[in-house]
């Protein structure tokens, strides 16, 4: 029995927990210790063996497994940091002319610390001023310049537009000339055929008369011979008469025929004049289609002059577009340069982001402060942050807005609370803690910061669990194992083990609710033995 438990005891030195570990060089020597007493152990058995008395039947401590709300104790180290720690830089160059703090003067945000030469850099404010009014009136300039130029593109698109009208115009004048011409020379045609007409009947009545001359002169000359043999008594009155009759018929015929000729020659001077007409109307408008067509042809001229003039003046209107754009471009460049200019003279003055009290001063008067120099150093422990790491499974445990709880060695006795307000989403590769960081009022306490802290901390569970006495969990070399009463005798369990905190260890599984659990002598135990149980054994 005594070598089972110095073996026990070896291995249990062996077994890590869950959360704590006996440290290296305390285990080397308790092993030291052990392992002589085994020996001896062993050779005192092989002696001579004596009589065993009688095992006592151990006395045992129990409690009902029960679920509950778990609360761990988390402790940690941590340090005061203050809500602001700022370093106060110049943000230009030149000669310090004042320094207007001390350390230890409490100061408010945009307070000014120090003023610097601002000669050279008011200087550069007013050419900064000078290159934005030139920029400007470039600008004035070429929206001048772009108007006229739109103002002369809507006079060309105008006239374009009556010239492209005076083409319509002289279009339809060429066509109405050409109509007319088409008209007159089919009335010329019509004239010329009439006057072809008349010549046609002038010379059919002119044979007409020559028959009818002929016709008169051999009638006159018949009777003559009639009336000469009628008195000579050879022809009869009567037959006398009858040539008369056809002398005197003929002559008539002849006198229609002279009159038909005549008539035929006015219609062929009527004819002709109406031909001359019509050839003059045809030359008229002949000449009314050449004029027609010249200005026909004058007002496409005017048209493509005008279409020159608006896309000169159209590209006129974008080149002056695009020189406002490049002069704007100028504008607002000038209005930069002179917005920095404004801005380094305006620092000159160095202010503050922040308000709290100065700790350190690091500029003098009349010193050379180059862009960037630090003149002053401002913390704000009017807010004070406590920063402490814990162990990831115990970082889940916390929440934003849980309190904790820090004693300073400056203040013995002394307990401070602050309220969680980050939790770091990120876990240290390294060491594999959470960063996590609370906030606290100052103003009244007078704390420092930069000092160290003990941070202590309630964490509920997420659920309920099962908590028992670290005294019921045992180590061996399969795990750990626990002893449940059955009866009067207890039976061995083998447990996974959760979170420890304060002499509490949390039974992930193992272990069922309501069960009754040995919380003390369970060391002493194996599988099956009876036991005794203290009386007031079910008190928790």
């Amino acid at each position: 029995m005594e070598y089972r438990l110095f073996w026990f005891r070896l291995n249990f030195l062996k077994c890590p927990s869950s959360r704590t570990r006996m440290p290296l060089r305390e285990r080397a020597r308790a092993r030291a210790l052990i392992l002589p007493a085994l020996v001896l152990a062993g050779c005192a058995k092989s002696e001579s063996p004596a009589p065993r008395p009688a095992r006592p039947v151990p006395l045992v401590v129990v409690q009902t497994v029960a679920k509950k709300p778990a609360v761990h104790r988390l402790e940690a180290v941590g340090d005061l940091r203050p809500n602001e720690d700022a370093l106060v830089p110049t943000k230009v160059s030149g000669v310090i002319l004042k320094v207007l703090f001390q350390e230890g003067d409490r100061v408010q945000p945009g307070a000014v610390l120090v003023e610097i030469d601002p000669t050279d850099y008011r200087l550069s404010a007013g050419r900064a001023k000078a290159a934005v009014s030139l920029a400007r009136s470039d600008v004035s300039v070429k929206e001048s310049l772009a108007a006229a130029a739109a103002a002369r593109g809507s006079e060309a698109r105008a006239q374009l537009a009556s010239a492209e009208a005076q083409v319509a115009s002289a279009e339809l004048a060429v066509t109405l000339a050409e109509a007319e011409v088409t008209v007159v020379e089919a009335s010329l045609a019509a004239d010329q055929t009439g006057l072809t007409r008349a010549q046609a009947f002038q010379a059919e009545a002119e044979a007409r008369q020559k028959g009818a001359q002929a016709a008169s002169a051999l009638a006159a000359d018949t009777l003559e011979r009639k009336a000469a043999l009628r008195k000579d008594g050879y022809l009869t009155e009567e037959v006398y008469l009858a040539a008369k009759a056809d002398s005197e018929s003929a002559q008539a015929r002849l006198e229609e025929a002279h009159a038909a000729v005549e008539s035929a020659r006015v219609g062929i001077q009527q004819a002709g004049a109406q031909v001359s007409v019509s050839e003059a109307k045809r030359e008229t408008a002949r000449k009314r289609v050449l004029q027609a067509r010249s200005q026909a042809a004058q007002a496409r001229i005017q048209v493509d002059l005008m279409k020159a003039r608006v896309e000169e003046a159209q590209a006129q209107h974008q080149a002056a577009q695009g020189e406002i754009g490049r002069s704007r471009a100028a504008v607002e460049q000038a209005e930069a340069d002179l917005a920095l200019a404004e801005q380094a003279l305006a620092e000159t003055q160095v202010r503050t982001a922040v308000g709290g009290t100065i700790v350190a001063r690091t500029s003098s008067a009349g010193e050379w402060a180059k862009d960037d120099t630090t003149v002053a150093r401002i913390v704000d422990n009017r807010t004070l942050k406590v920063r402490f790491t814990l162990p990831e499974g115990d970082a889940a445990m916390v929440r934003p807005g849980m309190t904790v709880r820090f004693t300073i060695d400056s203040h013995p006795g002394r307990e401070f609370e602050a309220t969680v307000f980050f939790v770091s989403e990120h876990a240290d590769p390294s060491s594999r803690t959470v960063e996590v960081m609370a906030k606290l009022d100052n103003a009244a306490m007078g704390l420092r910061s930069g000092i160290f802290c003990r941070v202590l901390m309630d964490a509920p569970s997420l659920e309920d669990t099962m908590i028992v006495p670290e005294t019921a969990v045992l180590p061996t070399e399969s795990g750990f194992v626990a002893f449940v009463l059955d009866g009067d005798a207890v039976m061995k369990r083998d447990v996974h083990l959760g979170l420890r905190s304060r002499g509490t260890v949390e039974v992930i599984r193992g272990l069922e609710e309501g069960e009754t659990l040995v919380v003390r002598g369970a060391h002493s135990l194996t599988h099956g033995i009876k036991v005794r149980v203290q009386p007031d054994a079910e008190k928790p």
